[in-house]
């Protein structure tokens, strides 16, 4: 049955009463609140990690792609000073 959009309008305008004539449902007492903390503790230190890594592996294909050797990883870089003193 197709729906003009006077019965679509009253329809959508009825929805927010509804929803407040309604109780809201209490939440089930057999499951605890578990918050994502305990899960994954880490999780935006891993998100960080994964997107700085993919745009690291980016930038290597694209060295190797116009002949340039990729850099070594894990250097110790010194500043103005030499690194055997």
């Amino acid at each position: 049955m197709p729906v003009n959009r006077r019965k679509f309008l009253k329809q959508a305008a009825g929805v927010p009463l509804a929803a407040q004539l309604m109780p809201a449902a209490p939440p089930p007492a057999s499951a605890p609140f578990r918050s994502y903390a305990e899960e994954m503790p880490d999780m935006l230190l891993q998100y960080l990690a994964n997107k700085t890594n993919t745009l690291a592996a980016g930038w290597d294909q694209n060295a190797l792609r116009f002949g340039r050797p990729p850099r070594s990883k894990n250097v110790i870089v010194s500043f103005g000073r030499s690194a055997s003193k």
